[in-house]
C-alpha cells in the first residue's frame, strides 16, 4: 500500500511504513537467525539483504499488503515489523502477522500494542471487518498476543493448514467483526 501510516503505540513505541531506507544488516540477520523465525512462513531459508529490499519494494506497491515497522521513541531502533496481508476489500478481511526481531524487545507487551494498533487501523481507516491471524500451535507468544488484542480462537487445524518448513499446525484466530 502506497500510504504512509504512522500509529503512536506508547510514549515510547510507534509503527510506520517501512522503506527501502529502513533494510538493514541487522534486519537481516533477524531473519536468518532460527529462534527469531521459527514461526516465519520463510523457514530457514537464508534471506540475504538483496532480497530484503526486493521483498520490501514488493510490499511498498502491493495494494494488498501493509507492512509496518516497529521502532523505539528514544532510539529510532528498528526492532519489528507487523503486517496486513491478503488485504481484501470484497470480503472487508486482511491476515495479520508480526515479528519481534530484537529479542530484548519481547515480552513487554510491545506485540499486543503492535497487533492492537494496527487491527484498529485495518478496522477504522481501511474498513475492514475481519482481521485473520494464522498462529502455529506452538507459537505462545503469538498466540498470548492475539488473545489481548481481542481475537477469538476459530478453528483447529486438521492436518491440512501448516507452516510448509517446520512442520507445525496451524490455528486461525480471528477478530470478529464488531
Amino acid at each position: 500500500m502506497r500510504r504512509f501510516v504512522f500509529l503512536p503505540l506508547n510514549n515510547d513505541y510507534y509503527l510506520r511504513t517501512i522503506s527501502i531506507r529502513d533494510v538493514s544488516p541487522r534486519w537481516v540477520n533477524w531473519l536468518n537467525d532460527r529462534n527469531t523465525n521459527r514461526y516465519q512462513s520463510h523457514g530457514s531459508r537464508l534471506i540475504t539483504l538483496e532480497q530484503q529490499s526486493r521483498y520490501v519494494t514488493d510490499m511498498i506497491t502491493s495494494h494488498r499488503s501493509l507492512l509496518l515497522g516497529i521502532f523505539s521513541v528514544k532510539s529510532g531502533l528498528h526492532v519489528g515489523n507487523v503486517s496486513l496481508n491478503s488485504i481484501c476489500y470484497v470480503t472487508s478481511s486482511a491476515h495479520l502477522g508480526i515479528l519481534l526481531g530484537d529479542d530484548s524487545y519481547r515480552g513487554i507487551g510491545l506485540g499486543s500494542l503492535s497487533w492492537l494498533a494496527l487491527t484498529r487501523y485495518a478496522r477504522n481507516s481501511l474498513g475492514l471487518s475481519t482481521v485473520f491471524a494464522e498462529i502455529a500451535r506452538t507459537n505462545e507468544p503469538s498466540i498470548r498476543c492475539a488473545l489481548k488484542a481481542g481475537f477469538v480462537f476459530k478453528n483447529r487445524s486438521v492436518g491440512l493448514v501448516y507452516n510448509l518448513f517446520s512442520s507445525t499446525p496451524l490455528d486461525l484466530y480471528w477478530l470478529p467483526p464488531s
